[in-house]
């Protein structure tokens, strides 16, 4: 019960705490950042903001994730990802992360996190038996079977606290293109020699925006194309049969068709990508992937012949043999012996 003292307007702050059910464990938010200082004059990978959403061991996932960054006269938001796309290492693990960028003066930021669940979206990934009250992960116990349980509407916030940010000058790209992981072959055709691949377009600065272009070349083996990748065969759009080398904006889908080159030296092919902005810097390597066309053949062996029986197994056979005809021709007599007892004396009642 609220009472007051006076007819002056007075502010009133509620605190207001939360508990999970009994026999439950809570949903909790445990945030943090790869570095609490950024340098953009020396940086290329940027600060990573991380949200680790979780009941017990088990990840919660699909939530909704916002970080808002912000200082005197400057606040930004950044969404937060858990999609197995750089900066995120696995998908669906319930650890959400991204790039902080969106800065605009040497100065010191703060950070709130805010998760939401989202209607029909949002599970809690489990496996095995809940017992007494203890979540088992599915990526810590594999007993089966595993289930997503869907969680009832919740929000928590977290704080993982403030960063300080020098080096940066708005008039200069301080920032690399962001480095493809996903580089997969999705479709060989040896008939016609061609082979699709697909990425995830990366952005201009890391995985915002959209870069200048990209180099897809292909080498014999890996350690060249990593060591020599300028040196490398390079994809061109007249090697193209479908799809386009044109990048696409950050975090897009693309997929290319294209012929292999004639006259080469190897059955083996080897794939990497790089991609470069408008002030030419360009991304570290990709992963790379390799195909072979060659028909693989899998030497036939002819069967074994069976072995020929040792001495000592012929002479238990013939022992066997021997013994089994002695058992009949007793057996035999025996009969012969009872048959003869059982017959009636001659009399003269019974001549026969």
């Amino acid at each position: 019960m609220l009472k007051r003292d006076s007819n002056a307007n007075e502010g009133i702050t509620a605190v207001v705490t939360s508990r999970p059910r009994v026999g439950t464990l809570p949903l909790k938010v445990d945030t943090w950042i790869s570095s609490k200082t950024y340098d953009y004059s020396g940086g290329r990978s940027g600060v990573v903001a991380y949200a680790y959403v979780h009941q017990g061991y088990a990840p919660v996932i699909r939530a909704f994730v916002d970080v808002e960054v912000s200082r005197p006269g400057d606040i930004f938001n950044i969404t937060l990802y858990d999609d197995g796309k750089l900066p995120d290492n696995t998908n669906n693990d319930g650890v959400y992360s991204n790039y902080l960028l969106g800065f605009k003066s040497n100065s010191r930021y703060s950070m709130d996190v805010r998760v939401e669940s989202v209607e029909g979206e949002t599970v809690i990934i489990k496996s095995g038996n809940t017992l007494s009250g203890r979540t088992l992960s599915v990526f810590q116990n594999t007993t089966p079977p595993v289930r997503n349980e869907t969680v009832e509407a919740f929000s928590r916030t977290a704080s993982p606290d403030a960063i300080d940010i020098s080096g940066y000058n708005s008039s200069v790209d301080q920032l690399d293109p962001g480095r493809v992981t996903d580089l997969d072959i999705a479709i060989e055709n040896k008939l016609n020699q061609t082979v699709t691949l697909s990425w995830t377009a990366p952005g201009d600065d890391l995985n915002v925006g959209k870069v200048a272009k990209y180099e897809l070349r292909v080498a014999v083996t890996f350690a060249s194309l990593r060591v020599n990748f300028t040196q490398a065969s390079m994809v061109m759009n007249e090697d193209l049969v479908t799809g386009s080398l044109d990048p696409l904006p950050a975090r897009s889908q693309q997929m290319v068709t294209i012929r292999l080159p004639i006259n080469w030296p190897s059955d083996f092919y080897v794939f990497g990508l790089k991609a470069f902005d408008e002030a030419s810097r360009q991304s570290e390597l990709s992963n790379l992937r390799s195909i072979t066309l060659k028909p693989l053949t899998i030497p036939q062996q002819n069967p074994a012949p069976e072995p020929a029986p040792e001495p000592a197994t012929n002479l238990l056979i013939w022992v066997g043999i021997g013994l089994g005809a002695a058992v009949t021709v007793a057996v035999v007599l025996v009969v012969i012996v009872i048959c003869m007892c059982m017959r009636k004396p001659k009399t003269k009642e019974n001549p026969i």
